[in-house]
Order: C-alpha cells, then sequence, then structure tokens
C-alpha cells in the first residue's frame, strides 16, 4: 500500500542484507536456491569450497573418502556433492555426452540437448548412488552443482561419505536472513551509542510532549499504542478530569484531550498513549463515508490503516514485534517512543470500495482539526495529507498552520507523492517543515533470470526456504480475451490458460500492487515479478503469491527476456548477484520536487529529507481484532519521521520554537545519494539533505524566525494587512535562501544565533552562472545566545534567464569542522512583472511596476478587454456536478475561469475540458486546491478554438453553497471598449525599475473586464481586471426565448450542451426532461438573459424524442433532442491517384454505436460511384469507430459525398454531405535500368505524381526457384535508388490497387545473377521456397519471415498466417522477438512455416522506435499471393550462368513479363536481404498519425459485400498513467 493524501485531499501514500550466513559451497547454494553471504560492500564473500570438504567446481580429485563432520554423522537431511562435474562445467570425455560448458564470453544454454543429457545422466547416477545405501533423493541438482538433498540415517550419511564418488556429505543447515536495519536504526536513534541513550533512553525520548497526527484516525489496539487505563488521580501520567484528558506536558503547561466515542470506538480507547482521538465530518459529510464493511467507521478508529501508520511513526511504543502475511519482521519503534499522541480525523472513505474519487479530507474539517489540536495544547502536529503542487504559501490550511506555528506548534507536512517532475510540492509556507521522502535498507530479494541475469529487488512474501521457481510469462503474452492493458496485472485481465503454474511479469501503475499479485493468483500463478517501467520506489506489500518488485534499471532485460520461448525465473531471498544493493538514502522517484513556483518563487521547498520507503509501521483493524501491521511508502511516511524527531528536540529542549527545531534540522543534514553512490545535491528534491538525528541537538547555528517575521512575509505578498515593515521574502530568516527573480544581482541578509561560543568561516559556494560573495565570510561568538548578521550577494554572470540555479552555504566550525548548512535557489530574469493588476471605472488607468533583470529593449503589447461571461448556481456538498458550456473563436489568447464561493469555508473545485467534433471532452485544466474560490488559466497554446465544458464540484461545505462562475475570452476580434499600454517599447536596465501604464475608456458598467498585457518574448505577463460600477445593461427584450439542444442526435449517456437565451436576466431556472416532474439541473440566468449548461443523458433514457423544458418564474422555453442507437459523426473524402494518375476517392465513416449507414458517392453529373448500406458496430466502451470504404475510380471534377443514418423504419436520418474536387495529375512512373559502374546493381528511378504515397508490391524469382515478396514505400516526389539484385533473376514492381497491374519489370543480365547468397533491397519480406522438400505433403512449401531490426527498437512482435489481407485470419505464428536498441539496422531476423501451395500468406512485424524527440508505433506488411510448386522450380543451377532464352536469362525485350499472381497491398517498408545484406531503402511508416491528431480509432468494419477494393488500417495508443497513491 503507499501512502498519499493528495487532491481530492488524501493521505500521501536498502541496504544491503550483512550478516554471515552458515558456510555451504557457492554451487550448493544456487542448487538449493539459498542466499550467498554478503560483505561488507554487499558483494557476494567467496567461501573456499575445500572449507567444506567440497572440490573445485570442474576438477577430478583422487578416491579420497569425504571428511566426517565433528563428532561424526547423525540422522538427518544432508547435502550429498559428487565429484563429477555439474553441467556448468563439464568439458566432455564421457562416451556420447557432449561438452556442455560455456565457451569464453558465451552464457550457459541449460535448454541445449547437450546440456538436458547430461543433466539427465547426473541425476540417474545420483539416483543409483542414493538407492545403493537405500536413501531417496529429495532434491537433485545438476548446473551449478552435482549433487542432492536427502534424509539419511548415520548409517547411510558414513557410506556415502566413504563412496569415491562423492566429494562431500554435509548437513543441509537452516539458514537465517539478517533483518536490514529499520527507519530508527537507520537514523542511529536506537543502540548503546544512539541518539535515545544520548538523552537519557527510550524512556525519555519524547517525553513529555504531544504528537497530534491529522489524519484517517488511529486503530487503539495495536501494540504500538499500548498504554494503561487513564486513571483519575493528577500526576504524571495522563489522567481523566471529567470528560477531558489531562497531561503535564515537558514545559510547563498541560494538555487538555478529548477522546471521543462512536462506531467500534469508545472512550475506553484512549489511554496513557492515547490521549486525545477526535472526528470531524462535517464539511465532508457523514452521507459521503463508507461503513464497517468497507473498513470505514464514523468515530476515530482508523479504517485504513494510514493515520495509525504515521502516528505509530512518529511516536510508537518501543520494541513491538511486527508482523505482516505471517513473515515475523523482528521489532519496531516510533521516534518519539515516549511521547504521547492525539489523533484528529479528517480524513474518510467513500461508499466504494475499490475507487479513490470518493474519498478525501475536507477542508472545512482539517481546518476544525488544526483549530482543536490548538486548542487541546499539542506540542507537534503531523500533517501528511496534500492536494497536489502549492499554487499559494498562505492557503486556507497554511494560515491555520501560521497561527498553530505561532501558538508554538511544530508542524511536520508532507511534499507529495507526484515526483519526479518539477515544481510539485506541496504545503510550501515558511512556518511548515516540508519533508521529501527517501530510501533506507530494504529486504532484499533477488530475481533470476534463467539466461543468468539477475537482478535485487524487495520482497517480504518469498517462501520459508527463500526461493522459488518457475516458468516466467508476461502479462502482456498472457492477456484474456479483449483485456485492456494487460501489463497492468488488473482484475480479469489474465487468461489462467497461459498463467497457470508460471510466474507473472507485471508492470507497476495505475493499479493496487497487490491487486496485481491477487490478478495473478485468481489466474493461476506461482509468483508475480513487479517491474517499475519507470524509476521509483521498491514496495513490501504483503501479495497474494510471492512476489519480487524491481527497479526501472531491470526493465528492458526482463521484458526482452521474458518475451523467449522457454524463459524461466527464480526468485532468491536477499541479494545473490553479486553486486551491492541500491544505496541509501536516495530521494524516492515519488517524492515531489521543488521549485516553488507560487508567490514569486522565493519560498525554497522542500526544507528536509527523510525516511519514506517501505516504511514499517501500525496499520488498521476492526474492533476485537489484534493489531496489524503495513509497509507504506510516500512523503506521508516521512513526514512523522521528522514528527517524532520534533517530539525528541522538545523532550530535550522543552521551550524550543518551531523555527528552533526546523533550523537545527536543516544546517545539520547530510546530502542524500544518486543510483551510483554519489552524493546528490538538488535543493528541490532533498532541500537542505537527509535529517541526521545524531547531529541536530548540537546545531552550532541557528536561523530564528517568529510570527512578526512571517506577518511581514504575507503582507510582503499581499495576503495580509497587519502593517508589518516591508520585507522582501527572501529575507526572511530561514535556514534557506530563494531568490524566484533575481534582477542580475541580488543582497539577501540572515542572522544567526549560536548554540555555543565558537567561529565558523564561510566555504565558497558554487552556482552555476552566479557569483556569490559572502560578508563577513567568518562569524565569531562568545557565549551561546549571540547573534551575527552576514549577506549573500547574488550576480548572474552567464546562468540562463528565466531557469534556477542552485547550490550550498557552508559555515564551517573553526574548532570540529562541522558544516551549518543552508540549500539555496536563485532564478535570474529577463524582467520581472506583477502577474496581477486590478482597476475600476468605465474609465481609467493603472501603472505596473516591471523590475529589469537584464538590460534589454522589449516590446509590449495589450490584448483585450474581454467582458466576462457569468453564471450563477448554488449546491451541496457531495451533489451532483454542475457544467456549463461556452465558445473559444479562432484567435483567442488567453481564457480564465474564476469560481467564486459565497461561503468562504466551503470547497469547490473546479475542471475545464475542450470538446473535440465528435462530442469527446478532455481535461485542460483544473483548479483543485482546499480554499473555498477556484482559478483555471489558459494560454493560447492549451486554447484551441471550439467549445469548452467548465464544471463545478462541490467538494465540502455545510448548507446551500452558492457560487458565482466568470468566464472572461481574449478574442482579439471582439474587444471591449478601448484598451492600450504607455510605452508599447520599454527598455530595461539591470535592477532598475520601470511603468508601464495601461489605460481603458468605453467600458459599460456592472461588469467584469479582462485584459492582458505581454513583455515581447520573455513569457512574463500581467492579466489586468477592471470592474465597473452599476448594475449590468438590461438586454433588449426578445419577443419569445429560444433554446437548443447540440448535438441534436445522441445515445443514451451522452453529454450535451443545453443553450437558451430571451430569458429574464437574474431569474431562477430549472430544466426537466420529458415531463419529469423533479430538473435535472437549476440556475440563474446570466445577465444578457441566457444559459449555457452542459448535461448528461441518463444512461437508461429510452430512445426517440425526447424534450427539454427551461423555465423561469416568467418564461418557458423546450429543446428537442433525439436518442438513437447510432450516431454519424464525420464523412471525410481522401482523394489519391492511381498510378496513371487518374483520382481515386476513398470515404473514412465515423461513428458511434450500432445501426445501419448508408454512404453515397456521386459526381455533380449524376455519376454515382458507390451507393453502400452496411451494418456499422463499434464496440461498448469505443468513444468513435472510424472505417474506410473504397478506393472508387472516379472522373475528374466535382464529387458529392453523402452519410446517412437509416433508422428502423428505412428512413434516412442524420445526414451529413460533403463536396470536394478530385483532380486528374500527370501519370507516375518507375524505370529499372542496370547501373554503368556495377553491372550486379540497378538503378531505380520512381516519380510518384500522386497526392499520397504509393505502396508498391516487389517480387523476385530467385535462380534457384524460391520467389520473394516485399512491400514498397515511395512518397510524394521523386525517389532513386539502387538495388542490389545478386542472386536475382528477375523483379516485378507490382501496383498497390489490387489490379496486378506490373508497373516496371527487370530480367538481370548480371554476372552475379544466381548467386548462392541473394540479396534483396527491402527490410522486410516472405519468402517462398520449395527447397527442400518439407516432407509434408499437406504443406510442401518453406515460408520464411525476415526482418531486418530497425533503429532505437527493443523488438517486435511478428504474426503470419493465411489470407490476402493482414489478420485476415488467425496467425499460424505468433512471437514477441526482443531486439537490442540499435543506432543503425541490425541483423536480419527470420521465422519459417511449412505451408500449402495454392494458399495467399500475411506477415506483419509491429514495432515501437524509442526516438530522441518522441516514441513511434510503426509496422512492416508483406503478401504473398497463391503459389503452385511449379511457380518455385529452380530455371537454373545454382552458379550455372545460364544461355540467352532459358528461364532466369535475360529475356526478350518486347517480350512482356509474366509476373506472379498479383495480391492486394498491406502498409509498411523495407530494404534488406536474404544474406543479411543489402541497402536499406526508405523509412517505415508510422502507424495512423493523422488519425491519432484526430483523436479517432481506425479501425476495420467488414462488409457482407465483396471487399476487394477496400483498404484499412489499424492504430492504437498506449498510455501509461503511475500514480503513486493508488498503484
Amino acid at each position: 500500500m503507499t501512502g498519499s493524501l493528495a487532491r481530492t485531499r488524501r493521505p500521501r501514500r536498502s541496504r544491503r542484507l550483512t550478516g554471515a550466513l552458515a558456510a555451504l559451497s557457492s554451487a550448493a547454494l544456487v542448487g538449493l536456491g539459498c542466499l550467498l553471504p554478503t560483505g561488507a560492500a554487499g558483494a557476494a564473500t567467496p567461501v573456499a569450497a575445500t572449507a567444506l570438504g567440497a572440490p573445485t567446481i570442474g576438477a577430478v580429485t583422487a578416491a579420497t573418502p569425504a571428511t566426517p563432520p565433528a563428532g561424526g554423522y547423525e540422522a538427518g537431511r544432508y547435502i550429498v556433492t559428487l565429484k563429477d562435474p555439474a553441467v556448468a562445467s563439464y568439458a566432455g570425455g564421457i562416451a556420447g555426452l557432449r561438452a556442455t560448458r560455456a565457451k569464453g564470453g558465451s552464457d550457459l544454454d541449460a535448454t541445449s540437448r547437450a546440456a538436458q543429457s547430461y543433466s539427465a545422466h547426473l541425476t540417474d547416477t545420483q539416483d543409483v548412488l542414493a538407492a545403493e545405501v537405500g536413501a531417496s533423493v529429495t532434491t537433485s541438482y545438476t548446473l551449478a552443482t552435482n549433487g542432492f538433498s536427502s534424509e539419511l540415517s548415520a548409517e547411510q550419511a558414513q557410506k556415502l561419505a566413504d563412496d569415491p564418488r562423492v566429494a562431500a556429505v554435509v548437513p543441509d543447515e537452516i539458514l537465517r536472513l539478517d533483518e536490514p536495519e529499520s527507519s530508527t536504526q537507520f537514523l542511529g536513534l536506537d543502540g548503546d551509542d544512539g541518539v535515545w541513550a544520548a538523552i537519557g533512553g527510550v524512556e525519555n525520548a519524547g517525553k513529555g510532549v504531544v504528537v497530534g497526527v491529522i489524519d484517517t484516525g488511529v486503530a487503539p489496539e495495536n501494540p504500538s499504542f499500548a498504554g494503561d487505563p487513564l486513571g483519575t488521580t493528577p500526576g504524571d501520567a495522563p489522567y481523566r478530569d471529567g470528560d477531558t484528558i489531562v497531561f503535564d506536558k515537558a514545559d510547563g503547561s498541560e494538555f487538555h484531550g478529548t477522546c471521543v466515542a462512536g462506531v467500534q470506538f469508545t472512550t475506553d480507547d484512549c489511554s496513557t498513549k492515547i490521549v486525545g482521538a477526535q472526528f470531524f465530518v462535517d464539511n465532508f459529510g457523514v452521507g459521503n463515508i463508507g461503513d464497517p464493511a468497507i473498513g470505514e467507521y464514523l468515530s476515530p478508529r482508523d479504517g485504513v490503516g494510514h493515520g495509525s501508520h504515521t502516528a505509530s511513526t512518529a511516536a510508537g511504543q518501543h520494541d513491538v514485534p511486527a508482523t505482516v502475511a505471517g513473515t515475523e519482521l523482528g521489532e519496531i519503534s516510533g521516534v518519539a517512543p515516549a511521547a504521547k499522541i492525539a489523533a484528529y480525523k479528517v480524513c474518510w472513505e467513500g461508499p466504494d470500495p475499490v475507487s479513490p474519487l470518493d474519498d478525501g479530507c475536507a477542508t472545512g474539517d482539517i481546518l476544525h482539526a488544526i483549530d482543536a489540536a490548538v486548542a487541546d495544547g499539542v506540542d507537534v502536529i503531523n500533517y501528511s495529507i496534500g492536494a497536489g503542487a502549492a499554487e499559494t504559501t498562505v492557503s486556507l490550511t497554511d494560515q491555520a498552520f501560521f497561527n498553530a506555528a505561532a501558538a508554538g506548534i511544530f508542524v511536520a507536512a508532507s511534499a507529495g507523492n507526484d515526483g519526479d517532475a518539477a515544481s510539485t510540492a506541496d504545503n510550501a509556507s515558511p512556518w511548515i517543515t516540508t519533508v521529501a521522502a527517501s530510501t533506507i535498507p530494504t529486504r532484499d530479494a533477488t530475481a533470476r533470470l534463467g539466461d543468468g541475469q539477475a537482478f535485487v529487488g524487495a520482497s517480504i512474501t518469498l517462501p520459508a526456504d527463500g526461493t522459488i521457481s518457475g516458468r516466467l510469462v508476461a502479462a502482456t503474452a498472457a492477456a484474456a480475451a479483449g483485456a485492456t492493458d494487460p501489463q497492468l496485472c488488473g482484475p480479469d485481465t489474465l487468461d489462467p490458460a497461459a498463467v497457470a503454474g508460471a510466474i507473472v511479469l507485471c508492470e507497476r501503475g495505475v493499479i493496487d500492487r497487490t491487486l496485481k499479485s491477487a490478478e495473478v493468483a485468481r489466474a493461476g500463478g506461482i509468483g508475480m515479478l513487479l517491474v517499475n517501467p519507470t524509476q521509483s520506489s521498491l514496495d513490501l506489500d504483503a501479495h497474494t503469491v510471492p512476489t519480487v518488485h524491481v527497479n526501472a534499471d531491470a526493465y528492458e532485460a526482463v521484458t526482452a527476456y521474458a518475451a523467449t520461448p522457454g524463459a524461466t525465473v527464480t526468485f532468491e531471498n536477499g541479494n545473490t548477484t553479486g553486486t551491492p544493493s541500491a544505496p541509501s538514502p536516495q530521494v524516492a522517484g515519488f517524492s515531489s520536487r521543488g521549485p516553488i513556483l507560487a508567490d514569486g518563487g522565493d519560498m525554497l521547498k522542500p526544507d528536509i529529507t527523510a525516511p519514506g520507503v517501505a516504511i514499517l509501521a501500525a496499520g488498521a483493524n476492526p474492533e476485537g481484532e489484534a493489531g496489524t501491521w503495513e509497509f507504506m511508502s510516500g512523503t506521508s511516511m516521512a513526514s512523522p519521521h521528522i514528527a517524532g524527531l520534533a517530539a525528541l528536540y522538545l523532550g530535550v529542549h522543552p521551550d524550543a520554537a518551531p523555527a528552533e527545531i526546523k533550523s537545527a534540522m536543516m544546517t545539520t543534514a547530510y546530502d542524500t545519494l544518486d543510483a551510483s553512490g554519489a552524493p546528490a545535491e538538488d535543493p528541490f528534491a532533498q532541500g537542505a539533505g537527509h535529517v541526521d538525528p545524531t547531529r541536530f541537538f548540537e546545531p552550532g547555528l541557528l536561523y530564528l524566525n517568529d510570527v512578526d517575521d512571517w506577518m511581514a512575509y504575507t503582507d510582503a505578498l499581499g495576503y495580509t494587512g497587519f502593517g508589518s515593515d516591508p520585507l522582501d521574502p527572501s529575507d526572511l530568516n530561514l535556514a534557506s535562501i530563494g531568490i524566484g527573480g533575481l534582477p542580475g544581482t541580488q543582497t539577501v541578509t540572515r542572522t544567526v544565533t549560536a548554540t555555543a561560543a565558537g567561529s565558523y568561516t564561510a566555504a565558497p559556494v558554487s552556482m552555476p552562472g552566479i557569483d556569490v560573495a559572502v560578508s563577513p565570510t567568518t562569524l565569531s561568538f562568545g557565549a551561546a545566545g549571540e547573534e551575527q548578521s552576514y549577506t549573500v550577494t547574488f550576480t548572474r554572470t552567464d546562468a540562463p534567464l528565466d531557469a534556477f540555479s542552485t547550490g550550498y552555504l557552508d559555515w564551517a566550525d573553526d574548532a570540529t569542522g562541522a558544516s551549518v548548512r543552508s540549500p539555496l535557489a536563485v532564478r535570474p530574469i529577463s524582467l520581472d512583472a506583477p502577474a496581477e493588476a486590478v482597476g475600476d471605472g468605465a474609465t481609467g488607468s493603472v501603472d505596473v511596476p516591471v523590475l529589469g533583470g537584464d538590460t534589454a529593449t522589449y516590446e509590449i503589447a495589450s490584448s483585450g478587454l474581454a467582458r466576462g461571461q457569468v453564471a450563477r448556481g448554488n449546491g451541496a456538498a457531495g451533489s451532483s456536478t454542475q457544467a456549463f458550456v461556452f465558445d473559444v473563436p479562432e484567435g483567442s489568447t488567453f481564457a480564465r475561469f474564476d469560481l467564486d464561493a459565497a461561503d468562504d469555508s466551503a470547497d469547490l473545485d473546479l475542471s475545464v475540458y475542450s470538446v473535440d467534433s465528435l462530442n469527446h471532452s478532455y481535461l485542460v485544466g483544473q483548479s483543485a486546491t482546499g480554499s473555498a474560490d477556484e482559478r483555471v488559466d489558459l494560454d493560447a497554446d492549451m486554447l484551441q478554438p471550439g467549445h469548452y465544458i467548465v464544471a463545478v464540484d462541490f467538494f465540502a461545505g455545510t448548507g446551500d453553497l452558492g457560487y458565482t462562475l466568470t468566464t472572461s475570452v481574449l478574442d482579439p476580434a471582439a474587444a471591449t471598449g478601448s484598451f492600450a499600454v504607455t510605452p508599447t517599447s520599454l527598455s530595461t536596465v539591470t535592477g532598475e525599475t520601470s511603468t508601464v501604464t495601461a489605460s481603458w475608456s468605453g467600458l459599460a458598467p456592472g461588469g467584469s473586464y479582462l485584459g492582458r498585457i505581454s513583455y515581447g518574448n520573455t513569457g512574463h505577463n500581467t492579466v489586468v481586471t477592471v470592474t465597473t460600477p452599476g448594475s449590468p445593461e438590461v438586454p433588449p427584450a426578445s419577443d419569445e426565448p429560444v433554446a437548443s439542444v447540440d448535438p441534436f442526435w445522441l445515445r443514451a449517456g451522452d453529454g450535451t450542451s443545453v443553450r437558451a437565451a430571451g430569458l429574464t436576466p437574474g431569474s431562477p431556472y430549472t430544466v426537466k426532461l420529458d415531463s419529469g416532474s423533479e430538473p435535472v439541473t437549476t440556475g440563474v440566468v446570466d445577465d444578457s438573459g441566457s444559459l449555457w449548461r452542459y448535461l448528461v443523458l441518463p444512461a437508461d433514457i429510452a430512445l426517440g424524442d425526447h424534450t427539454l423544458t427551461i423555465a423561469t418564474a416568467d418564461d418557458a422555453v423546450t429543446a428537442d433532442f433525439v436518442v438513437t442507437d447510432v450516431v454519424a459523426q464525420h464523412l471525410d473524402p481522401w482523394v489519391n491517384h492511381d498510378f496513371d494518375g487518374n483520382p481515386t476517392v476513398s470515404l473514412d465513416v465515423t461513428f458511434v454505436g450500432k445501426g445501419d449507414l448508408r454512404v453515397r458517392l456521386e459526381s455533380d453529373s449524376g455519376k454515382v460511384y458507390t451507393d453502400t448500406t452496411e451494418r456499422a458496430e463499434a464496440p461498448s466502451d469505443a468513444p468513435n469507430y472510424t472505417f474506410r470504404t473504397g478506393p472508387f475510380a472516379v472522373q475528374p471534377g466535382s464529387l458529392t459525398a453523402t452519410l446517412w443514418v437509416v433508422d428502423a423504419s428505412g428512413a434516412m436520418t442524420q445526414e451529413i454531405s460533403t463536396t470536394f474536387t478530385a483532380d486528374i495529375l500527370p501519370p507516375s512512373s518507375i524505370t529499372i535500368t542496370p547501373n554503368a559502374a556495377n553491372p550486379s546493381t540497378v538503378d531505380v528511378v520512381v516519380s510518384n505524381a500522386a497526392t499520397m504515397p504509393i505502396e508498391p508490391r516487389v517480387q523476385y524469382k530467385l535462380c534457384t526457384g524460391p520467389m520473394v515478396f516485399a512491400e514498397e514505400f515511395y512518397d510524394v516526389g521523386d525517389t532513386a535508388e539502387n538495388w542490389d539484385l545478386t542472386g536475382v533473376a528477375h523483379v516485378d514492381v507490382v501496383s498497390d490497387d489490387g489490379s496486378g497491374t506490373v508497373l516496371a519489370a527487370f530480367d538481370n543480365a548480371g554476372p552475379n545473377r544466381c548467386a548462392e547468397n541473394p540479396s534483396i533491397a527491402q527490410d522486410f519480406w516472405m519468402t517462398m521456397d520449395a527447397r527442400p522438400a518439407t516432407g509434408d505433403t499437406a504443406n510442401p512449401i518453406t515460408l520464411t519471415v525476415s526482418n531486418r531490426v530497425d533503429v532505437h527498437s527493443p523488438g517486435f512482435d511478428l504474426s503470419a498466417g493465411v489470407g490476402s489481407t493482414v489478420f485476415e485470419t488467425e496467425p499460424l505464428l505468433y512471437e514477441m522477438i526482443p531486439t537490442p536498441e540499435l543506432d543503425t539496422p541490425g541483423p536480419v531476423e527470420e521465422r519459417t512455416l511449412a505451408v500449402a501451395e495454392n494458399t495467399p500468406y500475411w506477415a506483419t512485424a509491429r514495432y515501437g522506435q524509442h526516438m530522441p524527440w518522441g516514441n513511434l508505433q510503426k509496422k512492416r506488411d508483406a503478401l504473398v499471393p497463391a503459389l503452385t510448386l511449379a511457380q518455385l522450380a529452380a530455371v537454373v543451377a545454382p552458379g550455372d550462368p545460364g544461355q540467352p532464352g532459358d528461364p532466369g536469362t535475360p529475356a526478350d525485350p518486347t517480350t512482356p513479363a509474366t509476373p506472379a499472381p498479383a495480391a492486394s497491398s498491406g502498409s509498411g517498408t523495407s530494404s534488406g536481404a536474404l544474406a543479411a545484406t543489402g541497402l536499406t531503402v526508405g523509412l517505415p511508416v508510422a502507424i495512423a498519425v493523422a488519425l491519432l491528431l484526430l483523436g479517432a480509432a481506425f479501425v476495420l468494419v467488414r462488409r457482407a459485400q465483396a471487399r476487394s477494393r477496400r483498404v484499412a488500417a489499424a492504430t492504437s495508443t498506449d498510455a501509461r498513467s503511475d500514480a503513486h497513491d493508488e498503484e
């Protein structure tokens, strides 16, 4: 399970094994699947074979008895090793058994006949040997060890030891894994020299401190929360005073907690450990939560485990034995085990047990919980909740935490799980300590592939003996029929017939990880190899089947190997690869990163890094059941480590302020590591670095700040009006320095407070492109508490503009050398202008200050003004989304959508979708913060012309939640009033401020207007908002209101736009369907008397005519629409040309649903080229389907194509018609002539005068009889190529229009026409050969499919079957063929089939290319017509030059060529050679790029009529999603 409370505000969801293992030979270890011991570096430690009484592998020693163990043999299980070499080292010498040892540089082929034969020989020998002493073989080892295990009596063991064939008889020992470090061990907390011991022992670790946990509640039965019942007598222990729990804290104040009873939670569940437990649900809504059946409780009880996990991590009891899935995992502890816990439940599971969409945490409830925690008197708050990338540093929750910090409460918060993308971190205010997640040593496991490759991963689910082996099958090759994204192993995606008894390779992403193993188990699999497609965490989940989780560095290798025949894998406990385990700590791939872009970018986040991957802590349990434990990963798990460390600090320094604790952690942090083990100095990933509790009690220097500083910060940003002295946000006295806009040069000031006497010297600072000067460079302090200030001046030299440069400032203690470090990040800017400017009045102006970051001149432009469209509505928390539609005209440059909630304590969300011509919607913008008001801005790159949907969601709040939605679109062609800027050309000077004045006039009253100022090509803009006083002008009265529904033709469940005009402005309205009494939606008519809503039809609405009625108090208007089974969407003509230049037309018909479609193509003169009706049906989940009819040969001129839907009565409906012109073009030509310089080659010149590429078939006749068929690709224009015709007697180029017309032919007269190694000038081809005879009278021909490996491709899927079109039938051959990714075309891969004569065949290769600029999906096709054995007869003997007139020799030029029967053409490209030689020509065709741009799935719809001239193609897209908290 993974944590992250991410919007809708949800809980945010190693080192190697070290101890020595009992000595066994490395060979025996492989046979047993045991672990090799690891040395200090984590590599396998070699064990001397002689120490075990075993000979060197592969050696034959003298016939001496095996040495018995000290004290002689006893009855038990033994490993008996034999002196004959194992398969891996057998060099031959036994008659009839060839050597099996791999030759230098190659891998052992355990599947070879020689290896299997020798292995069988060893097994037989072992069986005989055991039988001779009356024993039986338990397990036989032959590959790496020649031996067996067996239960033996003392006498049997001695007899075997005395046998001259035996090398050793060794007791089979049970080995134990050393446990990896827990997070508290990794942090250096436990042990005699640990932090706990240094501060007085575990009993003092956080003593007198209360940690408040705002999360999903707590499971009080868990031993991590064990405490005594609460008494009523005051004392050191918490006690009850009536309904209040009182605790005397270390700082001398009292904590006053409340224990609230509820479902499966009583007041007795609080104790001397849990001193408070409350829940807050008013804003989320009681009606929106699940029930105990799905693990949710209307009480403080934790139903999902997230809150219990974070609480026990921060302050769980010490040395608690933990068990997961029946596996004992040692003892765990909270960071501050002596601290008390107060649980504040604000996050809830919705009724749907699978979907996370109804889960979340309402901002109103969070604010209530923060208030309660402050009132109760907690010392520390852990907040593992977030809402995506921070859009402000002063959100509602930030403001609440401001006041909590002002009350002296330390707040730790998770950074988020949206990494490793930049600018994704949340919880960005300076009074919060924002925490990134790092790795710690994990429970290693190894996935050892059958080809010898091994990859270290993580697991807690391997069997007790530590190993499991089996056939390895990729989920993609074991997909159930119709499965979508089978590689993700989602529910019901695997085929039991393919999975039974196998270990399945599954990819991480989208689906909960444990659901993947559950699917493998359902399908009969015995294990799962889980691989990260991109670098991320390795998680220790309680999987249903044994699972090893490996990272992205193994992705390509394991996926390629899994596609090979006979693939196997063995899982082994521990790291047995012989290579070091992953270094720790590394910042987790999922951990959200900076920079924070909100509020000018001056806040450097995250602050600190702490363990957050595979953290073992308490889980959830129902009332009365035993506690559980879980491994979880996420910044949610990192944050409570920091909260617990804060409690430790407060236990020693009870009066420490939040800023002191934060500073002590940051300035003593150390660098995390990258994958190679080198320091990873990225402040936007690690902040100051990884927390180091062994140092933070003695930081040396402190950066202190308090409420007055925070007030000045919020005042400077314009959020508050405390009246503080002006403060540049960069000068806030933090332990980090951030400058979001460096105008050439800037000086910041910091003040440090000493914790002891001493002096410090600043080390030189390295920041790319920035000169950094620290003054003074030495600070001296006579005593603790003294303050000194210093400045840091940043000056840009050659750093790129508008991009951050980072580094670290280190002050070294002159006495000890200890470092006091600060992360630095500055962004040099071209200029700095405010993002917003506000004015008012029908006429007016506003000055906009512009700070120069460079000496330059910029053109200043303005656009607008646009009057905002206003919509109003209301709803209740959890009620249905209310959606509106609007249009963006061509040429629009900017749009803003402002949602203003009437109740500022509510939580509304705003989403914007674009709607394409097929009525499909796509999310283009969203604002879903915890605040009441939301805003979405769309720049020109996201603002395509067309329809848009704006959706308002009622996430949380109480009562009637009213809102105002204002939409403003900057369309230069529809500007309102007059809007201008002066000057229009601005010259800036570095560090100096200039002024741009925006002025306007002629605005109507009662409106909100929007304009924008741009500054050259810097990317900086200022949005100008102008409001005008008064009431909006009342529009002229309309004779009658009007309404419309668009689209008019709809299917059940479709969405549609509903518009009305001419209504009374400001009037409430209802929209009702047919004669229904309940409205489907409500709202308020806008100021222009219009409404513009988006409605979704019920899924069960009946077919036929329907009516929507829009009614106000004054008016009522109706709009009709029709619900049907099929909707015609598009008719697109494609004009191409035959080789002779005459036009042809194909028609693409796009539709959704199922029904009869009529397509007609005719000329203006009335000539009809096609008029057909066919039954069309798309899958129920398809957004649309397209089929192509044609091509049709047409006469030049104007043509009209028409599409109708034919209803049940035979009437023509939904007519779509388009008129277009088809022109005649000059004819194309292909010539083949001998090359003057090389008589074995020919020059091929193609002049394609058509408007589309042509793909003719190339067919070769070889002297020895075979025929070869390939496809060529010629783009529009002229192409010149040189073909090598070595070994080729004759070549024909055949038209791709299905007519079989030979476009060019050539009889080869070159000297090498009958050479033994023919050369074919394409990349993909099929060879039909009757030599030698297959021996199968039904299938006398050998069909060979050849494919030259393309560049940058990891492999291809090869299919071949019977038919004249690709995939006309089920494939006879299908294979996933992995290949290395090459920079030049690679070797030729070939596969053969025995096939029949007089039968056509097809073949296709489908593959991806990973190009530097993006990924492509490609295909290559080839078709073979029906051939007879006679057509495959040799024309001359190999090597015989032949005589003129013989078959295969140059023909009389007046004799027409006789090609093989032509087949209809597929698409693809080719270049290649039968002898792996040849010349690459052309490029493969990327599949349906144009159709991808249209967003359409292009498919084949079969017709009942003959389809001899119809062509079709297919396309698909593969999108992956890897949301860390859901997978």
